[in-house]
């Protein structure tokens, strides 16, 4: 009885395996493709109007009456050769094609429109001609200009499209170990978008150089090499970083009117010149309103280039950066002799909205930092991280005259806090004036 229980169980696994194997071999392989499978394309794009663009131009027209109609589709070849596709849904009635860059802009190219179907038929190409108007990498390259700069070139540019360009930074390698002399050598690759850029090419003595830039768009057209308009060599401004030993904080006492005490805590405003960047080694302010005032004593008069801010970071863990009190923005004033104490006048007695102490300083600007990543406060990128251990730099003008004192007016932190400390200025200019 046992021994034909056990065929007949071995029966049944015998059937189920071969019915399994038949249907594996039995399914036929279905291709995906179209839910329709209508054959008849789709009537054609009409009332086509044409407005020129930079690098472009917008594309408007009449859909055919088609109820299974997709989108419109527009092929077209720009000027370094590439085919492109536009594609636009048939409720949208027009389309963009971009990537021309000629500097002649009645040059005349064809796009080719298509209706689609939803069973991907295509209609008849209808042909139209644009004229695209200047790019905005021409326009940029157009209105770039490299000048002399402290220690480099200040290469600066408008971009009104905001298009995304990159830029290909290059000077010559004099002076460079195992470079033929005058050869243009990339320096750095920028990537921006921004309405208004600016880049300084820093490191360089004051010798005839040659500085140029290859601009990039994303549809790979490029730029002729941009050189200084005043020739093919332009000399730097010497610059040096300043002797902090001459240094001093101006205003180190309790009952300066303007300038606020930084000693808080463990604070010391001389932290600021002592040339320590730990975290151990700052300036901190008591809890009081905005703005909070700290005078340095350059020691000499110079004409300024630059100065470079250090958050208070703990350098082992990278912590506290564009937070823990660090100053976010702040404005700066400047002047060649001594405040006098009857002109550091607290009060707004001209009514002009400012101190009168203002009256005989000389307004810098109002300075910045930018966080890299844009990350919310407590959040790094490693490209935040580092920025704030390279220092933040900002620019004198380059008309200033000669100065000695520095004031800056500390407006805001980063985390909203009353308090507020950081870690050291550099200060980078020349005394050959």
């Amino acid at each position: 009885m046992k021994n034909n229980l056990k065929i007949q169980t071995m029966k049944k696994i015998n059937i189920y395996l071969l019915l399994a194997i038949f249907i594996a071999f039995g399914c036929e392989e279905k291709i995906l493709g179209p839910i329709d499978s209508d054959p008849t394309a789709p009537g054609v794009i009409s009332n086509i109007t044409v407005t020129k663009m930079a690098g472009g131009a917008k594309i408007e027209y009449d859909i055919p009456q088609d109820n299974d109609l997709l989108y419109v589709k527009a092929v077209y070849t720009i000027s370094n050769g590439q085919t492109l596709e536009a594609k636009s849904s048939l409720y949208e009635k027009s389309l963009t094609v971009h990537g021309y860059n000629d500097q002649d802009t009645t040059k005349v190219y064809d796009v080719k429109l298509y209706a689609v179907d939803r069973s991907n038929n295509e209609s008849n190409p209808v042909t139209v001609q644009i004229t695209p108007g200047l790019s905005p990498l021409l326009k940029v390259q157009n209105n770039m200009s490299i000048t002399r700069a402290f220690g480099g070139a200040r290469f600066a540019w408008q971009n009104a499209a905001e298009a995304p360009l990159t830029f290909y930074i290059m000077a010559d390698t004099i002076m460079t170990e195992g470079a033929e002399p005058g050869e243009l050598t990339e320096i750095r690759i920028l990537k921006n978008e921004l309405e208004a850029g600016e880049f300084i090419a820093r490191g360089y003595p004051a010798v005839p150089r040659k500085f140029g830039v290859l601009i990039v768009d994303n549809f790979g057209n490029k730029s002729s090499i941009v050189t200084p308009a005043e020739g093919e060599t332009l000399t730097p401004f010497p610059e040096i970083k300043l002797d902090k030993s001459k240094m001093s904080v101006f205003a180190d006492g309790p009952d300066h009117p303007v300038d606020d005490k930084w000693n808080y805590w463990e604070g010391l405003p001389g932290a600021i010149i002592d040339g320590n960047y730990a975290h151990t080694s700052v300036a901190i302010s008591y809890q009081s309103p905005y703005p909070r005032h700290i005078t340095v004593d350059l020691g000499d008069t110079y004409k300024l280039s630059r100065y470079a801010w250090f958050q208070r970071v703990q350098l082992s863990s990278g912590s506290w950066m564009y937070t823990y009190g660090n100053p976010k923005t702040w404005y700066v004033y400047a002047r060649k002799e001594a405040p006098v104490l009857e002109e550091e006048i607290t009060e707004d007695n001209d009514g002009d909205g400012l101190q009168d102490w203002t009256n005989y300083w000389t307004l810098i600007g109002s300075h910045e930092i930018i966080k890299p990543s844009g990350l919310p406060v407590g959040q790094v990128s490693q490209e935040d991280k580092d920025a704030a251990f390279a220092g933040h730099n900002f620019d004198f003008p380059l008309e200033l005259d000669e100065m000695r004192y520095i004031r800056y007016g500390i407006t805001s932190n980063f985390d909203g806090s009353g308090w507020c400390n950081f870690s050291e200025i550099d200060f980078y200019g020349t005394d050959e004036f």
